[in-house]
């Protein structure tokens, strides 16, 4: 598992097993009613710019591949390429780069490029932030990266499919009692996206309110936590101060669909 970060969802008091995806359009207007619809929802092409309202959470998908490409990467700061220099595996160097690609290209369309292009700060626990500007999150696992960005905090992740040795196991150790017991009373072959659901779900909180390791529990209260609508059975969950209209987007335009992760 990546970050299993040592919180007990019983003190986050994460809504009990429901996989059912409710979200708002991609496209609703600014304002308009953000309950959201149960259906797959398409994910367009980022546009050319944009303007985060508040109340808005947008979130951009990407093909690390993709996003990672050379043409791409050298726009990144000295710093952040220095950085991705350092991973000795090039799948997480390339998760690394993808993922601050996204953000800079993101944050260039919706704040002048100069915000885009200034340095991240680090909160106490580690969170990545901007000194001035909208909050963000990015989250990566197999060939996907999610960046979700808005002007109030905002948690993201996302999990590519894999076969998991005892859900009911990591369930009842780092979710709470009633969730890990709707999932053992699954069938077994369900329990594994299950879990996942869950899990993206729990994480997208815990980076919402920043919380990390050295963090003390989290409180959900005041939060939505939804589920994202992902191609390939990818499972993915974003969080934020209620009420918020979601915003769903793809970049780049003619990245291929998630192939496996690189080597």
């Amino acid at each position: 598992m990546p970050t299993l970060w040592r919180l007990r969802l019983s003190k986050v008091r994460s809504p009990r097993v429901d996989l059912r995806v409710r979200i708002a359009s991609p496209c609703m207007a600014p304002g308009s009613d953000a309950t959201g619809v149960e259906d797959d929802v398409a994910w367009p092409a980022l546009p050319a710019s944009l303007a985060i309202a508040d109340g808005q959470v947008h979130v951009v998908r990407a093909c690390v591949q993709a996003a990672s490409a050379p043409a791409f990467a050298s726009a990144l700061r000295s710093d952040e390429r220095a950085r991705a220099a350092r991973f000795r595996r090039p799948a997480s160097r390339a998760r690394f780069v993808a993922g601050r690609v996204v953000l800079r290209e993101l944050l260039g369309r919706c704040v002048q490029r100069a915000a885009s292009d200034r340095p991240l700060a680090s909160s106490p626990a580690g969170k990545p932030h901007l000194l001035a500007g909208p909050s963000f999150s990015i989250s990566h696992s197999g060939n996907v990266v999610l960046v979700a960005l808005a002007r109030a905090d905002v948690g993201v992740d996302v999990e590519a499919p894999r076969p998991l040795r005892d859900p009911v196991a990591l369930a009842r150790r780092w979710l709470d009692p009633p969730a890990a017991e709707d999932l053992a009373g699954m069938d077994p072959g369900a329990r594994p996206a299950a879990f996942l659901a869950l899990w993206t779900r729990h994480e997208a909180v815990l980076k919402c309110r920043g919380v990390g390791l050295a963090g003390s529990p989290s409180q959900s209260d005041g939060l939505t936590v939804r589920s994202l609508t992902l191609p390939n059975s990818y499972t993915g969950a974003i969080a934020a101060p209620a009420p918020f209209a979601l915003w769903q987007w793809t970049w780049p335009p003619d990245a291929p669909a998630e192939p496996d992760p690189p080597a």
